[in-house]
C-alpha cells in the first residue's frame, strides 16, 4: 500500500514522515480506542470494501469497521446526529463489522437517519447476527410480533437463544449510552424473550429511549400492553 505523509512542525522546521499506510491504520484505530472520535473518523476512512478480500485486508477492514462503529455510536449519545451515524454504521457494515449492520438496522427500524422501514430493518438485522447478539435479539422480536417479515415463533426462539446470553451486558451498554440497549432489554423482558416476563418492570426501563425519540421499541411495548 501507499506510505501516508505526516508534517509534525517543531518551530521554524516542519518535518515530514512517510510511514506505511497500515501502520497508520493500526495507530489510528488505537487512538479511536482511547475516545478521541477524530481518529475514529480517519480509521473509519481508511480501508474500502474492495481492500477486504485477503486474510490481512479483513483484518484491517474489521479495524476500520470497528472505528466506524464507535464513531457512529459517538453521534447518537445525547440525541446526537442519527445521519451522521447512519453514515458510519453503513460503512462499518460494508466493511464487515456486523455490529454496524445491526445498528443500522435499529436506526432504519425508527426512522433516525434513514427512511423508516421494518423490512430493510429486518434483512439489516440479519446481516449483523452473524457475530453481534443485539442484533440477533432485534430480528427475533420483528419474527415474534410479526414486523418487516412473516410472523414465526419458532424462529423467534431460536433467534433469541442465539442472543440472550448477551442479554446482561444491556444494562451496562445502555448506561454507556448505547440507546439501542436501552431500547431493546425493555421490550424482550416486556415479551418474555429471554425469561419470565414482567411489563411493569420493563416499562419502566423503557422510559429512557422513549424520551429519546427512538420510539418504534417503545410503541410495540405499549401494544403489549394493552393487550
Amino acid at each position: 500500500m501507499l506510505p501516508v505523509l505526516l508534517s509534525f512542525g517543531l518551530g521554524p522546521v516542519l518535518i515530514a514522515v512517510a510511514i506505511p499506510f497500515q501502520a497508520f491504520t493500526f495507530a489510528t484505530s488505537l487512538w479511536c480506542s482511547a475516545g478521541w472520535t477524530r481518529a475514529c473518523e480517519r480509521a473509519c476512512r481508511g480501508q474500502e470494501p474492495s481492500d477486504c478480500k485477503d486474510e490481512a485486508g479483513r483484518n484491517d477492514c474489521q479495524a476500520a469497521g470497528g472505528a466506524c462503529q464507535r464513531y457512529g455510536l459517538s453521534w447518537l449519545k445525547e440525541g446526537g446526529r442519527p445521519a451522521v451515524a447512519a453514515g458510519a454504521f453503513a460503512r462499518a457494515c460494508e466493511l464487515g463489522f456486523e455490529s454496524g449492520c445491526g445498528s443500522l438496522g435499529y436506526l432504519t427500524l425508527n426512522g433516525q437517519g434513514r427512511t423508516r422501514d421494518e423490512q430493510r430493518a429486518f434483512e439489516l438485522f440479519g446481516r449483523g447476527c452473524r457475530g453481534e447478539p443485539l442484533a440477533c435479539l432485534e430480528q427475533g422480536i420483528l419474527v415474534h410480533l410479526g414486523r418487516g417479515t412473516r410472523m414465526d415463533r419458532e424462529l423467534s426462539r431460536r433467534l433469541f437463544s442465539l442472543g440472550c446470553g448477551g442479554t446482561k451486558e444491556l444494562a451496562g451498554r445502555c448506561a454507556e449510552g448505547n440507546l439501542e440497549a436501552c431500547a431493546v432489554e425493555p421490550l424482550l423482558l416486556g415479551i418474555g424473550a429471554c425469561g419470565a416476563a414482567d411489563l411493569g418492570r420493563a416499562q419502566q426501563l423503557a422510559k429512557l429511549a422513549c424520551s429519546r425519540g427512538f420510539d418504534w421499541h417503545c410503541q410495540r411495548l405499549a401494544e403489549i400492553a394493552g393487550d
